[in-house]
C-alpha cells in the first residue's frame, strides 16, 4: 500500500500539470486568434494588417449550382446531381485581366467580414461609396469605368496612375472625383452647422413661448384677507 500511494500521487499531479498545460494552451491561442487566423499552408496566424484594407475591393458571395460526383454516384438514378455552393467573386478597380471566382474558403470569410455577413443576411452586397453615376462624367466615360470595374466615386479617386493606365482622360478623370469628394465634405460640414443652427433657434423659440405663460400664471394673485368675504356658521356675513 506504501509503494502504491506515492504511484497514485504521481499520476494525479501529472493529470493536474496536463490540464494546468492545456488551459494555458486555451488562453494563448485565444490570445493569438485575435490577432487573425491561420495560414492555411503555414498554419501559422495572420493578421488582416498582412493583406492591407478591402475596401477599395469589389467582393461578391454568391451561390452555384455544382455538379456532385459523389450525390450522382449515390442516388444511381441515372441522372446527374448538382449542389448548391457558396463561391466569391473579387475584382480590383480599373483592372480587367485579373478577377477571382472560386469556392469560398474560411480565409475569404476573415477577409471579407462584412460582404460575408451581408451575404448570410441576405442584403444587397452593393459597394459602399457614391455611385460612379453621379460623377458629372460622359456616357461614355462612366460606361469605361464600369468596364473597369469602377463603380464608386471614392474608388475612382484611390486608384493608382498604374492601373489607370489604360483609362483614357483618367487624370482629369481622377481629379474631378477628388474635386467631387471634397465639394462633399463641405457640404456636409455646411448642412451639419445648418441643423446645430436651427436647433438653437427652435430652443429659443420654445423658451420665448414659455415665458409669457408663466407671466399670465404668476399676475394671478389670490385675493388679499380684505377682499375675501366675512363667513359665520360656513356662510357669508352680508354687509
Amino acid at each position: 500500500m506504501t509503494n502504491d500511494q506515492p504511484t497514485a500521487q504521481g499520476q494525479e499531479q501529472a493529470q493536474l500539470e496536463l490540464r494546468l498545460i492545456e488551459q494555458r494552451n486555451r488562453v494563448n491561442l485565444a490570445e493569438q486568434e485575435k490577432d487573425g487566423v491561420r495560414h492555411p499552408v503555414t498554419k501559422r496566424f495572420i493578421s488582416h494588417s498582412l493583406y492591407g484594407a478591402s475596401d477599395q475591393l469589389i467582393v461578391q458571395f454568391t451561390k452555384e449550382s455544382v455538379f456532385s460526383p459523389y450525390q450522382t454516384a449515390v442516388i444511381d438514378d441515372g441522372d446527374v446531381h448538382y449542389v448548391e455552393q457558396d463561391f466569391v467573386t473579387v475584382l480590383v478597380p480599373g483592372d480587367t485581366k485579373h478577377s477571382v471566382h472560386r469556392p469560398v474558403t474560411e480565409m475569404d470569410k476573415w477577409l471579407y467580414p462584412l460582404e460575408w455577413e451581408k451575404y448570410r443576411a441576405g442584403i444587397n452586397q452593393a459597394v459602399q461609396g457614391t455611385p460612379i453615376d453621379e460623377l458629372e462624367l460622359s456616357g461614355n466615360q462612366i460606361k469605361m469605368l464600369k468596364y473597369h470595374n469602377v463603380t464608386s466615386v471614392e474608388q475612382l479617386s484611390e486608384m493608382s496612375e498604374t492601373l489607370g493606365a489604360s483609362i483614357p482622360n483618367f487624370t482629369s478623370i481622377k481629379r474631378k472625383a477628388r474635386q467631387f469628394l471634397d465639394g462633399s465634405t463641405s457640404r456636409d460640414h455646411e448642412i451639419g452647422e445648418l441643423k446645430s443652427r436651427l436647433d438653437q433657434l427652435t430652443k429659443l423659440l420654445e423658451l420665448q413661448h414659455a415665458a409669457p405663460e408663466s407671466e399670465e400664471a404668476g399676475d394671478a394673485e389670490e385675493p388679499t384677507e380684505e377682499a375675501k368675504p366675512k363667513m359665520r356658521f360656513g356662510k357669508p356675513i352680508k354687509q
